[in-house]
């Protein structure tokens, strides 16, 4: 018999009036766990009070803290999820595990430091605790194709990331990690080089980040990725995109005119560009919940029964490494190698760049 979860949420934001729970990722969890039978969500935490009553409002019959060492010093929850800013995470983190934590779910991106990571892994590791990142998206059928693609174009040569938005810490995560998924499990990173536009530092979660950004990574198989992010990138080309010998897969933010979906194939032997319709796009589906709800179904099953999961700690460690090592090529202005990424790289001041 399965093993019921308490879970708990700590960093709710704020609940704008008339937005409801598809607002904020903490209500997305929420929903998510009210949906899975074997998990029950007993206690949530925000800094400030009102955050928490209206969380409490949606969602009736959790007890509301604004202290979270006393949160999990009182409830022992099973199942934490820390949704609260990136800077305040692994304090967070090492506190549910101390507390006997089963599950502890982060926010991406897993950390601002590579040191930060490591030491959340560590210690998670020492306890017997399974550590996941939100990398719900793989949840997606446009994203399952995207990955299975990677069969079907011959041999795969180098993926393709233009984000037209700025701030690759936020959104840039799921790209990365998209881009990452093609490769399987045994990649690693052989060297990184990038450069970043600080002129004009924005703010996210607290955390200042750049403009513009450019990055190329090699890859331990010899192939390459490739990042291009800012408000001005040509919004013509597909954010993410797998090059083949023999042909391509493309995912679209939006489906192009006459396309069933967001994704796009032209295998291998094919005269023609694939499309399979789908309600499901880049951010969900029909139910605007419904990545979250197959992605915390799959780690409820997946804990106990011991097998992996698309959201496990290591794979959004190497997308983290490979994000903070464009930052870091950028300040030291040359390429960074092996040696170099096993640094304790972190984001950089912005008053340290260029």
């Amino acid at each position: 018999m399965s093993q019921k979860f308490r879970s708990a949420i700590i960093g709710l934001g704020p609940c704008p009036e008339g937005k409801g729970g598809a607002h904020s990722i903490s209500y997305s969890h929420a929903e998510a766990h009210q949906k899975t039978a074997g998990i029950e969500l007993v206690a949530v935490c925000s800094r400030q009070q009102k955050n928490v009553d209206d969380f409490i409002n949606e969602f009736p019959g959790c007890r509301g803290y604004v202290d979270y060492r006393a949160l999990l010093t009182a409830e022992k929850p099973d199942w934490v999820v820390v949704s609260a800013y990136a800077s305040s995470r692994e304090e967070m983190v090492m506190c549910a595990i101390e507390n006997a934590a089963k599950v502890v779910w982060i926010e991406k991106p897993l950390a601002l430091s590579l040191g930060a990571a490591r030491r959340m892994m560590s210690a998670a590791q020492a306890a017997g605790v399974r550590l996941f990142v939100s990398y719900q998206r793989r949840y997606g059928l446009p994203f399952e194709w995207f990955r299975a693609a990677a069969g079907k174009i011959g041999e795969v040569q180098s993926v393709d990331i233009v984000q037209p938005i700025s701030n690759m810490l936020d959104f840039g995560p799921h790209q990365v990690d998209a881009a990452l998924s093609v490769f399987g499990d045994e990649v690693e990173i052989a060297s990184v080089f990038g450069a970043t536009d600080w002129t004009k530092p924005l703010l996210w979660h607290g955390t200042q980040h750049e403009q513009f950004l450019l990055g190329c990574v090699r890859l331990s198989n010899g192939c390459r990725i490739t990042i291009e992010a800012g408000p001005h990138e040509p919004n013509r080309l597909p954010i993410l995109r797998v090059n083949g010998s023999a042909g391509f897969a493309e995912l679209q933010l939006s489906p192009r005119a006459g396309e069933g979906s967001v994704f796009r194939l032209c295998a291998e032997g094919a005269n023609t560009v694939s499309s399979p319709s789908t309600s499901e796009h880049y951010h969900h589906g029909d139910d605007p919940n419904l990545y979250m709800n197959r992605a915390v179904a799959d780690v409820y099953d997946a804990v106990h029964s011991g097998r992996s999961t698309h959201l496990d700690v290591e794979k959004a460690y190497l997308g983290l490494k490979m994000l903070l090592g464009i930052y870091a090529s950028a300040q030291a202005r040359r390429l960074l190698g092996p040696e170099a990424l096993e640094a304790d790289l972190k984001m950089p001041e912005p008053s340290r760049c260029d």
